[in-house]
């Protein structure tokens, strides 16, 4: 009654699409090497490009033990697990980004030394105490503003300088035990009214 149709080849499978698996990391200790113009490679896969990961904080040195990471034709140092030598100072880097640091509280400590080198330097503080056997300020230009300053010396207090102004806008007091003004050349004291004695 019904009219049948037999195929006896087999299906075609041309639509069927075959993918490739994905490049798989791996994960490798190995050695920093560093070249020409600082440029970084592996020990293990001296051809392969070096990118640091934006996590790896302390900038790797030649010769220095890493954990990287090999995927797609390209290596990521993602941490440094050895340095060379042991006395090799230890570099924070985070390449071109910005670094900041959020603490309910933050204590730096130099056994030795500590300085602090940049272009711009802002200290933004209520309160500040800077305490020192022996304090040194060295600069081109000096501008301090306040509202109220007191200074306390409990020995010799030395001002040195080519020229000294000082204008008070309401009255200026000298007090002390024993006194004396000195000119080598002219001194003059001038006055709306002048009380000796």
């Amino acid at each position: 009654m019904f009219e049948t149709t037999h195929h006896t080849d087999a299906p075609a499978v041309s639509d069927i699409r075959h993918f490739p698996e994905p490049d798989m990391p791996a994960i490798t200790a190995t050695r920093i090497l560093t070249g020409n113009a600082g440029v970084l490679s592996l020990q293990s896969h001296p051809y392969l490009s070096v990118s640091i990961a934006a996590g790896c904080l302390i900038a790797p040195e030649d010769g220095d033990l890493v954990c990287a990471m090999i995927q797609s034709g390209q290596a990521y140092v993602l941490s440094v697990l050895e340095r060379k030598s042991a006395g090799t100072p230890l570099t924070i880097s985070t390449q071109n980004s910005p670094l900041h640091i959020i603490a309910p509280s933050l204590s730096l400590e130099g056994k030795e030394c500590v300085t602090i080198k940049t272009t711009r330097f802002s200290l933004i503080s209520h309160t500040s105490k800077w305490v020192a056997q022996t304090l040194r300020q060295i600069a081109g230009s000096l501008f301090v503003s306040a509202e109220n300053a007191h200074k306390k010396v409990e020995n010799l207090d030395i001002t040195q300088a080519g020229h000294i102004a000082m204008h008070a806008e309401k009255s200026m007091v000298l007090d002390n035990e024993i006194g004396a003004i000195t000119s080598r050349a002219v001194l003059r004291i001038d006055g709306g009214q002048v009380h000796m004695g």
